[in-house]
């Protein structure tokens, strides 16, 4: 999504946590990929419907439809 334009947030690659993706070249998380974790977290964890789930974020993204698009892309007999 950052590639192709898709965040409404300006975020960075890499930079300080509350602004960027990662926060350095190890891939550390920043706050935006947090936050969609913690929501993919509630729905397959869980069972939380992020389509009426009103926990605020803090991004301009929808970041409640990006994770239900992932979860929608995950197979669900996938397995370690």
């Amino acid at each position: 999504m950052y590639q192709d334009n898709g965040l409404l947030d300006d975020v960075l690659p890499r930079g300080p946590y509350d602004e960027s993706l990662f926060t350095d070249e190890k891939g550390h998380q920043g706050k935006i990929i947090v936050e969609t974790g913690t929501l993919l977290w509630l729905s397959s964890l869980y069972g939380v419907d992020l389509l009426s789930n009103d926990f605020d974020t803090g991004f301009d993204t929808d970041l409640h439809n990006v994770a239900v698009e992932i979860m929608q892309q995950h197979d669900p007999n996938y397995s370690r």
